[in-house]
């Protein structure tokens, strides 16, 4: 029998904490709960953190962007980063060139009417073979009053 418990203590490590009494009745309540032990809840909780962690992240990130995205789309891109901006591929090297403005009015008066003009007769691939194509945020249907943004 001592051989037996000798063998078990080799192969299990005590794990101690220590907690308010109010904390254990909550975990013990869980415990409960869920039909485990308090140290099988705990052995479960633990070993199962890293899982837990990237699902609650997943949930949250996802959450999170579902959330900027609804912003981007409802004020435009402006309002949520404070910025204008426009990216076009180097000619050279294909990187994008990012052009921006942190200034609005800067930004309304002489970027965009000059990026508007030198990109007019620009359209994306289904549009020019005649496929559909269902924009994903408001500001990416041009306003069709403007002759600037007439195709030629």
């Amino acid at each position: 029998m001592e051989d037996r418990i000798k063998k078990w203590h080799s192969r299990h490590v005590r794990v101690q904490a220590y907690m308010e009494k109010d904390e254990y009745e909550k975990v013990a309540e869980l415990a409960v709960s869920m039909g485990l032990s308090v140290s099988r809840l705990v052995k479960k909780a633990v070993l199962d953190l890293k899982r837990l962690e990237e699902e609650v992240y997943g949930k949250a990130f996802d959450a999170g962007y579902q959330f900027a995205m609804e912003e981007v789309e409802r004020d435009g891109p402006y309002l949520f980063f404070g910025m204008e901006e426009f990216t076009v591929p180097c000619s050279v090297c294909r990187k994008p060139m990012v052009f921006s403005s942190r200034f609005r009015e800067e930004w309304e008066k002489e970027v965009k009417p000059i990026l508007i003009k030198a990109f007019f007769n620009w359209a994306h691939t289904e549009c020019l073979n005649g496929i559909p194509r269902k924009a994903k945020f408001k500001h990416d249907v041009l306003s069709k009053q403007s002759p600037e943004h007439q195709p030629v």
